[in-house]
């Protein structure tokens, strides 16, 4: 496969695996990289792929430490106020599933390798690969969803007003699923188009040479060339 055919897919795939590898190191590990941020008072909580950190609190800031699924609700709890809808919000379960953005950068990495492939079997598979990537991809992204856009609603509900927001990770996990949906779309046609070319390449190289040569034309002087 000819990596200039497969350029744009490529790219797009790139793109968002340095995406899927910021999300991937986010809060706690890279404070400034978080899916929810909510400010109630002094308070400010925010939630992020590995934990949670909470700064403002009697001058103090807390911190979850980095695991794989954590607790939000001692850090809801910590932000005062009617809590009893919002401390279920962020589930401890649909936390592990935060797993799948490292995996879906991993995965992005395969795919840009396979893509750079030559053989009939590489285009095959980075192409189905492509398109695998991107849908695990759209499952973190709703996992995503279902976290933290119902955990912001129910803060926002239950502190009356709009202290919670959806930070820049969620915006980056939904970036890079669109740039590996277009990722799939290119690759796949660059597959193809790859696949047609060669085989008419190799037409013509099947050919007999004199069926490849131009037909010489007979030249005629002027006043034979009306003749027929």
């Amino acid at each position: 496969m000819s990596i200039l055919r497969q350029g744009p897919g490529v790219f797009f795939a790139f793109c968002a695996f340095v995406l899927l590898i910021v999300v991937s190191v986010g809060n706690p590990i890279w404070d400034a990289v978080r899916f929810l941020t909510a400010r109630v008072g002094g308070a400010e909580l925010r939630l992020g792929q590995w934990g949670y950190t909470i700064s403002g609190v009697n001058g103090l800031a807390q911190s979850s430490g980095s695991s794989l699924g954590y607790r939000a609700d001692q850090a809801l709890e910590a932000l005062g106020g009617d809590v009893g809808d919002v401390s279920g919000a962020v589930t401890h379960g649909l936390t592990y599933a935060l797993v799948l953005h490292p995996i879906a950068a991993g995965l992005t990495l395969l795919t840009i390798l396979m893509s750079l492939g030559t053989s009939r079997i590489g285009d095959i598979c980075g192409s189905l690969f492509a398109f695998f990537t991107f849908l695990v991809c759209l499952v973190a992204l709703i996992i995503d969803s279902v976290l933290f856009v119902v955990a912001r609603n129910r803060i926002n509900t239950a502190y009356n007003g709009s202290p919670a927001n959806l930070s820049n990770a969620y915006w980056l996990v939904v970036a890079s699923t669109i740039l590996l949906f277009l990722a799939s779309l290119t690759i796949c046609f660059g597959s193809r188009h790859a696949r047609r070319q060669k085989r008419e390449d190799e037409a013509i190289a099947s050919q007999p040479v004199y069926a490849q040569q131009p037909v010489m034309q007979e030249n005629r002087r002027f006043w034979q060339r009306n003749r027929y």
